[in-house]
């Protein structure tokens, strides 16, 4: 079948009466809507919402525009096969958003949970750390950001006065 057009309209009447007992409360987490391209109250999440959401088009581009212009930049993609990872990678790019996937196929969760998480922190966000891995009370070492930022760290030799007492000779 074919979400988001004209094929769906067979079945929105069934999907609004299976949905009927939906009780949609408030969020205290802004809800942006792919329906709308906006910021939608979680209270308006009813059964005539969701069969708006099977057989309209997706706003994808609005959505990610209201998202940036209201001030969210950090996109984090929930889901098995990251395919809006792109889209939202081109999205941001006039933007200082940032765009990790989260889970993939056939992957190690934990593992891919390690690489969003470290994308996140090499871009600037704070990762709490201490949540993922448990309070340490190891020193953190501070790594060089950048590959060729360095210090030079050489041991200096101490001049020995007497090398003819270590077995050498002072001639060249």
């Amino acid at each position: 079948f074919a979400a988001h057009s004209a094929q769906m309209d067979g079945v929105l009447e069934g999907l609004e009466v299976a949905l009927t007992s939906l009780s949609p409360t408030a969020s205290s987490v802004p809800f942006y809507s792919s329906v709308t391209g906006e910021q939608v109250p979680g209270a308006s999440l009813d059964a005539a919402y969701w069969c708006r959401n099977v057989r309209d088009p997706v706003r994808f581009d609005a959505v990610v525009r209201s998202l940036l212009s209201d001030g969210h930049g950090v996109f984090v993609e929930q889901g098995g096969h990251p395919v809006l990872t792109l889209p939202l990678t081109e999205a941001c790019a006039d933007s200082s958003g940032v765009v990790a996937g989260s889970l993939r196929r056939d992957e190690g969760a934990l593992a891919t949970l390690h690489r969003t998480l470290g994308v996140l922190h090499t871009q600037g966000h704070p990762v709490d750390w201490g949540v993922l891995h448990g309070e340490r009370s190891a020193a953190i070492a501070a790594l060089p950001t950048y590959a060729f930022q360095r210090q030079r760290y050489w041991l200096e030799a101490k001049p020995s006065a007497d090398v003819a007492s270590a077995g050498l000779s002072s001639a060249a």
